[in-house]
C-alpha cells in the first residue's frame, strides 16, 4: 500500500466521521432546541397558573365566597402580606419614616401626603404614641417580674444547697467530735 492510498484511506475515514459526528450534533441541537420549546411551554403554563391565582386572590378580596382550601390559601397569603407590612414599617421607622398606607411607598413621618401617590396619610396620633408606650412599659414590668421570679427560684436554690452543706458539714462535725470522744475514752 502505497502513501497516498494509505492518507486517503485515513481521508475517507475521517470525513466519514466528522459526517457521523455533524448528524449528531445536528441531532443533539434538534433535541436541544424542543427541550427549549418545552421550557417556554411551561413558563407560560406557570404565568397563567400565576394569572389564575390572581383572580381568585382578587375575588377572595372582593369577598367572593370560595372553597375552604382555597380561602385558607388566600388567608395565608394574607398572612404573608401583614408580616411583609410590618418589617417594611419596621425599616421605614428605623430610619424615621413611615408608610403610605395607599402605595407603601415609605415617607416622612411628618408628611400629610404622600409625595408618591398624592393621597393624604394620617398623622401618628399622640393618643397611639401613648398607647405604644404603655405597651412597653407592661412588656418591660412583665419582664422584670419574670426576671425576679427567676433571681428568687436561683436564690432559693442557693439557699436550699447552703442548707445541704452546712447539714453536711455539721454531721461532719458531731461524728469528728465522737471519734474524738470515742478515742479519748479508749486511752483512760
Amino acid at each position: 500500500m502505497n502513501t497516498n492510498d494509505f492518507l486517503n484511506g485515513i481521508g475517507e475515514t475521517l470525513a466519514k466521521k466528522a459526517k457521523e459526528l455533524s448528524g449528531h450534533a445536528e441531532d443533539f441541537y434538534d433535541r436541544q432546541k424542543l427541550r427549549g420549546q418545552i421550557l417556554v411551554e411551561k413558563r407560560d403554563i406557570e404565568k397563567i397558573r400565576g394569572e389564575i391565582g390572581e383572580v381568585i386572590y382578587k375575588s377572595y378580596k372582593e369577598g367572593a365566597e370560595l372553597d375552604e382550601e382555597l380561602k385558607a390559601l388566600c388567608e395565608e397569603i394574607d398572612l404573608h402580606q401583614e408580616r411583609i407590612d410590618s418589617i417594611k414599617s419596621d425599616i421605614a421607622d428605623n430610619k424615621g419614616k413611615k408608610i403610605c398606607p395607599h402605595c407603601q411607598a415609605s415617607i416622612d413621618k411628618d408628611a400629610l401626603y404622600c409625595p408618591t401617590c398624592g393621597e393624604p396619610v394620617p398623622v401618628e396620633k399622640e393618643a397611639d404614641v401613648a398607647e405604644d408606650v404603655k405597651d412597653a412599659a407592661e412588656e418591660a414590668v412583665e419582664a422584670a417580674e419574670s426576671a425576679a421570679e427567676d433571681v428568687k427560684e436561683a436564690v432559693e436554690d442557693a439557699v436550699d444547697e447552703i442548707k445541704n452543706a452546712a447539714e453536711d458539714a455539721v454531721e461532719a462535725v458531731q461524728e469528728t467530735v465522737e471519734a474524738a470522744a470515742d478515742t479519748a475514752g479508749s486511752e483512760e
